[in-house]
């Protein structure tokens, strides 16, 4: 089929030595512990977060100092290109997807932890 592009993983199987599989299963245990721990911190946080926005819109500022804490209402509006939009003023679909670029984000390690 021309055209056709597939894309997939290929998984390799290592051998460790004792001493490695085990000092990398202590370090993604203790990952694991981190993650919940954070997770827990992450839920009170946005519990404090929904309070002080409360107390924030009953005072009816947009932003305000106290004690040297600052809250602030952030509406952030960004521009979004309407394609088929663009595409009805007269624009070939071509012509966006050749002006369109594929940017590389920030390479990362991702860790999934068991549920």
């Amino acid at each position: 089929m021309p055209g056709l592009s597939l894309q997939g993983t290929v998984n390799t199987e290592i051998q460790l030595a004792p001493k490695e599989r085990v000092q990398l299963l202590k370090e993604l245990r203790l990952f694991a512990q981190k993650k919940a721990a954070i997770k827990k911190l992450e839920i009170e946080a946005k519990e404090l977060n929904a309070k002080i926005e409360a107390l924030r819109e009953e005072s009816g500022l947009d932003t305000f100092e106290i004690d040297g804490f600052n809250v602030t209402l952030v509406a952030p509006v960004r521009n979004v290109l309407n394609e088929k939009r663009l595409i009805a003023m007269g624009c070939k679909a071509e012509w966006i997807t050749k002006a369109t670029e594929q940017v590389p984000s920030t390479p990362y390690t991702k860790i999934t932890v068991p549920k």
